[in-house]
């Protein structure tokens, strides 16, 4: 069984990005000085990857409603990072469920594209669905 999600995309602005600083505290320079990044191995400025996984986080709980706040879990793998300005792509799929005594238990798999379909993060994704 393999249900997919609808996709989120989203453009990741510079703005965007300050703004995940201010609110974050994170003001790492490889997130907001071009300068910096470009002396690092990724010679651009790259989108912080808590702001990346707040995306699948909006995914879930698309999916699910308050049964993601409340019993879901997310386990990830960071592989690339995103340049700013770029494209954004979140998506899912169910790939297993599995009903018990408490609810149903859907396995979900998750990742963050960007515009060229490189893996940024990728993870499984569990929550319990009470009924």
């Amino acid at each position: 069984m393999e249900l997919k999600f609808k996709s989120i995309e989203k453009f990741i602005s510079e703005q965007k990005v300050q703004e995940y600083a201010e609110v974050s505290g994170d003001f790492n320079p490889i997130h907001l000085d071009d300068n910096y990044a470009k002396k690092t191995e990724f010679k651009n400025k790259i989108v912080h990857g808590m702001l990346l996984i707040s995306n699948i986080n909006e995914l879930m709980f698309r999916n699910f409603k308050d049964s993601w706040n409340k019993c879901g879990t997310l386990k990830i793998k960071f592989r690339n990072p995103l340049v700013v300005n770029s494209k954004l792509i979140t998506k899912g799929k169910i790939k297993k469920i599995d009903k018990n005594n408490d609810g149903t238990l859907y396995t979900c798999e998750v990742m963050c594209n960007d515009e060229d379909d490189n893996i940024l993060i990728n993870g499984i994704a569990s929550v319990l669905v009470q009924e």
